[in-house]
């Protein structure tokens, strides 16, 4: 899997732009979980909207923000009308910058979340398929190819030629937005609890409507060419038909396709749902969820890594058929070394469960308790298509798990804590001694 995060803006303004420059940077840092082979950024600057200028490389997040034009980019963000960015996961094309998104084309600058399946109607001479969707947007058009693609995406482009920012997707790929109160700003990520999560560590206000998950079949337009007049909450929406539409949903009203989105209309909000299926709770359980939640040290909508997963037809026990719905089981760490019991209900089942050492990744939707032990119930399970790694001593790249217990003993000036699990916190070395940001940056 890859991810996309963006930040689109319509006002000029300086005012807390630190505040929106911290969040992107989080962000990217964050969005490694999907994938770690590869991290780009396009940036529209609001004194030239037409084809925007972009950099890529084939490093992780953090390893990408430590670029010196990087840097500049995001401490000027309101300058840009449009902050486009992408974390890869390799699959098609190896692991190289050339492979790295964005691409660009013509008019088209996109980044793509997702595998094709086929690629009958699209320009085979490129050796990513995310290209050539790129490249078929620019010579067709996004309304006419994008019914044709058969496979998962989620996808956010930019047209030069209209001056606006847009985003897709079908049911294999998550992608959600939110704006603040007066819609001057939209925060765009593949994962719900990113925006969320990083607005309230960097104090934005979102609007009352919360995190917007969006509607697969929808084409959502944001206008970014007349900054004076706009409100990218009053987006545009056309409707399409994606080639394939898996249709189960899980006992939580979610699952690929949550069956609970509103009707959409072709230039109305009506495409998107305002809420989640975390948000679809009633205050009283989604309070429940919290307490036996915070025991643990999660929060719902939080994407968590599990491990040792087995596969539990509802038919009884036996060699379960391709297809057949069941209940995944899997473990989750805590960062005391301990595990918790992960629940997955409603699912078809893959070749995928039965291998024990393979990794997926969940979003925490509800728990319960029993004798004591708390369940973390999950959903939208995807399969960990590489192995993220992390800034470690001496020049070395290790895994969280390792960024963990190297970590345990806190920062070794202030001996403060270091929350390695926390995306937006940067760790530092001396040696092999880990150093907070406060310490590293002469706050000690």
């Amino acid at each position: 899997m890859c991810g996309n995060v963006a930040l689109i803006s319509t006002n000029k303004t300086t005012t807390d732009w630190k505040k929106r420059s911290d969040w992107l940077k989080a962000a990217i840092i964050a969005d490694t979980i999907r994938g770690a082979d590869g991290t780009g950024l396009a940036f529209v600057p609001w004194d030239d909207l037409g084809a925007p200028d972009y950099l890529k490389q084939a490093v992780p997040g953090p390893t990408f923000l430590e670029n010196r034009r990087i840097g500049s980019i995001l401490t000027n963000v309101d300058k840009y009308a449009v902050l486009m960015g992408h974390n890869r996961a390799a699959t098609k094309g190896g692991v190289s910058t050339k492979s790295s998104h964005p691409f660009a084309h013509k008019h088209i600058t996109l980044c793509h979340n997702g595998t094709l399946t086929a690629t009958s109607g699209l320009d085979l001479s490129f050796d990513v398929d995310s290209e050539a969707i790129c490249h078929a947007f620019a010579e067709k058009g996004a309304g006419e190819v994008i019914e044709t693609l058969k496979g998962a995406y989620a996808l956010q482009w930019y047209d030069a030629k209209e001056k606006t920012y847009n985003i897709a997707r079908n049911e294999d790929r998550p992608l959600a937005f939110a704006f603040t109160p007066k819609g001057e700003f939209a925060f765009v990520a593949s994962e719900a609890w990113m925006i969320r999560e990083l607005a309230y560590k960097y104090d934005i206000t979102l609007s009352k409507d919360g995190v917007w998950s969006l509607n697969p079949g929808h084409i959502i337009t944001f206008a970014v060419d007349d900054p004076k007049k706009k409100d990218l909450s009053k987006f545009t929406s056309k409707a399409f038909t994606p080639y394939v539409t898996p249709t189960y949903t899980s006992s939580y009203g979610g699952g690929r396709n949550n069956g609970n989105f509103t009707k959409a209309t072709d230039s109305s909000n009506g495409s998107v749902d305002p809420t989640t299926t975390i948000n679809k709770l009633s205050a009283k359980r989604r309070e429940l969820y919290r307490k036996k939640l915070d025991k643990i040290g999660l929060v719902l909508g939080e994407l968590i890594e599990i491990t040792d997963v087995s596969f539990h037809p509802y038919s009884g026990p036996h060699t379960p058929k391709i297809g057949e719905f069941g209940k995944v089981e899997g473990l989750y760490e805590l960062e005391n070394n301990t595990y918790v019991q992960t629940l997955c209900y409603s699912v078809p089942y893959r070749e995928e469960y039965s291998d024990l050492s393979a990794v997926f990744y969940g979003t925490v939707v509800g728990a319960s308790q029993s004798d004591g032990s708390v369940y973390v119930t999950v959903e939208e399970l995807e399969q960990d298509s590489a192995t993220f790694m992390y800034k470690g001593p001496n020049d070395s790249w290790v895994t969280l798990q390792e960024l963990d217990k190297l970590c345990k003993g806190g920062c070794s000036a202030c001996k403060e804590p270091i929350d390695v699990r926390d995306k937006g916190e940067w760790v530092d070395w001396v040696g092999e001694l880990p150093v907070c940001t406060n310490c590293w940056g002469g706050g000690c």
